[in-house]
């Protein structure tokens, strides 16, 4: 196995081991939804996100893939509330 991948299967399971010890959510007990969000760097800068409309239920499972520069770390970063939308 290269270490690009063992270093994700090692994140995955640590992830995995972890939210085994959570309790177990109610069903309909949460929900995570953006709605019409866009995003720019900056006042001036183009959308990076333009109208973006997502929902995540409990359970369900998200990842984002795609080459750089393709905002996955921006779209994670606005779910986090690390950045605000525009």
């Amino acid at each position: 196995m290269n270490a690009k991948i063992t270093i994700i299967v090692s994140i995955y399971n640590s992830a995995k081991t972890a939210a085994s010890r959570l309790p177990p959510l109610q069903a309909g007990a949460l929900l995570l939804e953006l709605v019409l969000v866009s995003f720019r760097y900056g006042t001036t800068g183009p959308l990076m996100l333009r109208d973006l409309e997502l929902a995540i239920r409990p359970g369900e499972r998200l990842a984002f893939a795609g080459t750089t520069g393709r905002v996955k770390s921006t779209t994670s970063d606005l779910i986090l509330g690390l950045l605000a939308p525009s």
